[in-house]
């Protein structure tokens, strides 16, 4: 099966990027395969608790025990929830710190060179590279692939703010190719309160 990290290593040089949120819940060094054996899974939707920790630092002194429960879910559904954004939060704090710190030795070393780093690492030296730069997809349908701005998530949730990415038209919308054929679904909201949102 094709992996994250396959991308990773064939697209980095393009500037593809990934998180690997899970692999790097691992890393840390829970033993995540034998709460599986056990019957948990703390990336199952609403589940409570990544096995580091119950609820967010931000919760942690929360009283209302609804809202506090809402603050240790890991995953909503497919998307995380605040206990795993916080943790994507803090991984990013750290590699973007990792980063400046290594920007600043790159800086010293070129003035203690006596150059200007300003040269050095000039933006515009750097190649600006475009859609058609990329080599063709090895695992992707062209149909699907060669578009000019393809949807960052299919949402079937209300409310939803701000782009939402790709957007499922009404059944009887002018856009939709199935308009007036039979089309039993519809879109799905869960009835909960608005700190579950959050």
């Amino acid at each position: 099966q094709f992996q994250e990290y396959d991308l990773g290593t064939l697209y980095a040089k393009y500037g593809y990027n990934a998180f690997y949120m899970r692999t790097a819940y691992a890393n840390g060094g829970y033993d995540y395969q034998k709460d599986e054996q056990n019957g948990i899974d703390h990336f199952s939707p609403q589940y409570v608790g990544d096995g580091y920790h119950n609820v967010t630092r931000y919760g942690k002194n929360e009283e209302n025990p609804d809202r506090k429960e809402s603050l240790g879910v890991v995953m909503r559904n497919w998307h995380p929830g605040p206990l795993a954004f916080e943790f994507i939060s803090d991984t990013f704090a750290y590699v973007y710190s990792k980063a400046v710190l290594k920007a600043l030795d790159m800086i010293q070393t070129q003035m203690m060179a006596s150059l200007d780093p300003r040269e050095t690492y000039s933006a515009s030296k750097r190649p600006i590279l475009r859609k058609t730069a990329l080599p063709q997809p090895k695992f992707c349908d062209s149909a699907y692939c060669v578009v000019d701005e393809a949807p960052g998530c299919l949402n079937f949730e209300k409310p939803t703010f701000g782009y939402w990415g790709a957007k499922i038209e009404d059944s009887n919308d002018g856009l939709n190719p199935h308009k007036g054929e039979l089309q039993n679904w519809e879109i799905w909201e869960e009835p909960q309160d608005f700190w579950h949102g959050v």
